[in-house]
């Protein structure tokens, strides 16, 4: 791609399909088709890891207070072939990135460009009819867990109060 100024002085547009990739620690995908009994696709960067595949996919957002600085946490352990034939489980840090679940009727993004750290940190639920998401204000901490046939996720606003986010 060409960067150099055209005869104006302006700077060409980068390419679309270049605009279009996935940058920084990548996008993770989870779509949860039916909660009772729990069926998901999940993928990692456009990369689908099969539902048994999947051993537990963990999010932990705890905002600082006085006895603590925080903790921004998010993994994916999942089972990978061996060279034996059978599987090893490989866990790996989804931040920095942005992950997106989708429940039914239910949708949670985050995205966290620095790991470790607040700066930047995003959370917005929902999808309003413009396309945009609720972005959170207030919030002390989201807890998420896919783990087995155990689903769950639920957020603490800073007044204390706790709720649970993908009851009906």
């Amino acid at each position: 791609m060409n960067h150099t100024p055209h005869p104006n002085g302006s700077v060409p547009q980068p390419r679309a399909s270049d605009l279009a990739r996935i940058q920084g620690g990548g996008l993770t995908l989870l779509v949860v088709t039916q909660k009772d009994p729990l069926s998901f696709y999940l993928f990692l960067n456009g990369r689908e890891i099969a539902q048994p595949d999947v051993e537990s996919m963990t999010i932990l957002l705890q905002g600082p207070n006085a006895d603590s600085e925080g903790t921004i946490h998010a993994s994916l352990s999942y089972y990978v072939p061996s060279i034996s034939g059978g599987k090893n489980t490989q866990t790996i840090a989804l931040f920095p990135g942005t992950v997106e679940i989708l429940v039914e009727t239910r949708r949670i993004q985050i995205s966290c460009p620095f790991p470790n750290t607040f700066d930047g940190l995003w959370v917005g639920l929902g999808l309003r009819p413009d396309g945009s998401p609720h972005e959170l204000t207030g919030l002390q901490a989201f807890h998420f867990l896919l783990d087995g046939t155990l689903l769950h996720a639920e957020l603490t606003w800073v007044s204390g109060e706790t709720e649970t986010i993908l009851d009906e």
